[in-house]
Order: structure tokens, then sequence, then C-alpha cells
């Protein structure tokens, strides 16, 4: 299965697609806000999770919003159909610490 990133940084709002075939599968948008980075969406559709499109688009995200400055980027858990947990541990993973504001720790 051949897959492709698809990225659009424009200002105040990184964008990076997972594409498979021609559809995109997975996503991650980062959000700029005055004093932060929003983590807006992660997101993979239903018979593609959990074989990594989503830490591959939040990677790619975040090596983009690095590049625009240093603001911290933070993100909420919850929403959507995956347990809170989950989609918490998800964040940690990635370097997100605390509860239900997660901030990007480097």
């Amino acid at each position: 299965m051949e897959t492709k990133l698809r990225e659009s940084d424009t200002p105040g709002c990184i964008s990076v697609s997972l594409v498979v075939g021609q559809y995109s599968v997975a996503n991650a948008i980062i959000d700029e806000l005055p004093s932060h980075w929003w983590v807006s969406r992660v997101f993979v559709k239903q018979g593609y999770r959990r074989r990594g499109f989503g830490s591959r688009c939040l990677k790619r995200a975040i090596e983009l919003v690095r590049k625009q400055n240093a603001k911290p980027i933070i993100v909420m858990p919850g929403g959507y159909d995956i347990p809170f947990e989950v989609q918490q541990s998800f964040y940690r993973h990635h370097g997100f610490m605390g509860d239900e504001e997660m901030k990007l720790v480097e």
C-alpha cells in the first residue's frame, strides 16, 4: 500500500494529511494562537487506525510548526469516538505532558 504525506503550511495553520492511493485517511492540524500552537485535530479514519498514520501526520506537523517559531504546542484530548485515555496515551507517546490540557515537552 503506497502512502504519501500532503502538507499545507499557511500562516497560522499547519495541516498534514496521509494519502493512501487517492484518499486522505489521516490528518493532523495545528493552529497558531497568539500565545501558543493548538493541536486542533489528529484524526485517522476507522479501518486505518493503529498503523502509525496519525503519528506520521502529527510528527511532521510538529516539525513544520517548529520551523516557524518556538511557541508552546498544546492539546486537549477528547471528542470523536476514541476514549479519552487512549487519546491521552497517544499524545504522551509523542511527548505531551499533563492531564486534560497537555503541553509538548521538548
